[in-house]
């Protein structure tokens, strides 16, 4: 049962960092979009 705590928390996790990195992809993108338009 030990393996499937961790594997859930595993999951928590990624998915946390996955939301990281999406928000610094939109920054990102709307940081290039500013400087393409000026």
């Amino acid at each position: 049962m030990s393996s499937k705590r961790y594997y859930v928390h595993f999951l928590a996790y990624s998915y946390m960092n996955l939301n990281k990195i999406n928000i610094y992809l939109r920054v990102l993108y709307k940081l290039v979009s500013g400087l393409l338009t000026v």
